[in-house]
């Protein structure tokens, strides 16, 4: 997976070099904790900054339900690593409660961490509170260091069709926002994409892809209908958790081709929109693999 992660950042950095990599969790592939806390160097240099999901909020995949002490405990020194190497640093907390979401935010911004706080995991929608966004500016924000503030939407579900989905977006300040790279099986077009770049109060902004490297989508434009009867030999078992996603092998020169490397792959299409960065999830797949 380190490996994957840093022929993306490579790929991606080489046809735009001003593009930026976001990569979900993985602080264990950026630190190995074998009796001493060792960095991985290499990998850290491929990447612009690291999400943590359920930092204060949502463990389990539970709504307002707080994160552990321990857990976070855990992850002193991996922030601290992160921080001396000038990435950035984000969260997203999932809680409705009100108070929930003031504790969330104050937290975040004490330790100098760009979080968003969302109503569920499902990511379907731009939250009512706070009415505008936390730390809202009309600064012109052109890279992720910058960025003071952030809105999460992967699921569409809601909007019925492109043009109310993206004029929801286009009436925000938030400073950053990571969407997917289609709506429905269209992808957005540069000027969907440049549209999205300005916040409702004139400042510029930065919109980021959302990108699966551990697992393939059944309702992605790369999925073939002949997979469901003979899938091919890097294609794995459905999530559990998360129907339509399934394991792959994600180091196989064939799911490697789908993700990048063509006129015709996904990040290809995403960097010819002009997305300022991508985020890549579903990085923890290696430990299905172990398993």
């Amino acid at each position: 997976m380190r490996r994957l992660i840093k022929e993306i950042s490579s790929y991606g950095k080489t046809n735009n070099k001003e593009i930026e990599i976001i990569v979900n969790n993985g602080t264990d592939l950026l630190v190995a904790q074998n009796g001493q806390i060792r960095t991985d160097i290499d990998l850290m240099n491929h990447i612009d900054g690291l999400l943590l999901e359920s930092y204060y909020y949502g463990w389990e995949m539970s709504t307002d339900a707080e994160t552990p002490l321990d857990a976070r405990t855990q992850l002193i020194e991996p922030i601290a690593l992160l921080r001396a190497a000038n990435k950035a640093i984000l969260s997203i907390d999932y809680c409705q409660d009100i108070a929930n979401i003031n504790h969330s935010y104050t937290q975040n911004r004490s330790q100098r961490i760009v979080s968003f706080a969302a109503n569920n995991h499902q990511l379907d929608g731009i939250p009512t509170y706070p009415p505008v966004p936390y730390d809202v500016n009309d600064d012109h924000i052109a890279f992720l260091q910058q960025a003071k503030n952030m809105l999460v939407l992967l699921n569409q579900q809601q909007y019925h069709d492109k043009e109310s989905y993206l004029n929801a977006l286009r009436n925000t300040d938030y400073d950053l926002l990571i969407i997917d790279a289609y709506f429905n099986d269209a992808q957005l077009t540069t000027g969907d994409v440049r549209s999205l770049q300005i916040k409702k109060n004139g400042g510029t902004r930065l919109v980021f892809a959302y990108m699966s490297i551990g697992e393939a989508e059944d309702y992605r434009t790369y999925w073939q209908k002949a997979w469901s009867k003979k899938p091919p030999v890097w294609l794995g078992l459905q999530n559990p958790d998360w129907p339509g996603n399934y394991k792959v092998q994600y180091w196989n020169k064939q799911w490697k081709n789908i993700l990048f490397g063509s006129s015709h792959s996904y990040l290809d299409g995403i960097i010819g929109a002009g997305f300022n960065g991508v985020f890549l999830d579903t990085i923890d797949a290696y430990q299905y693999f172990l398993e």
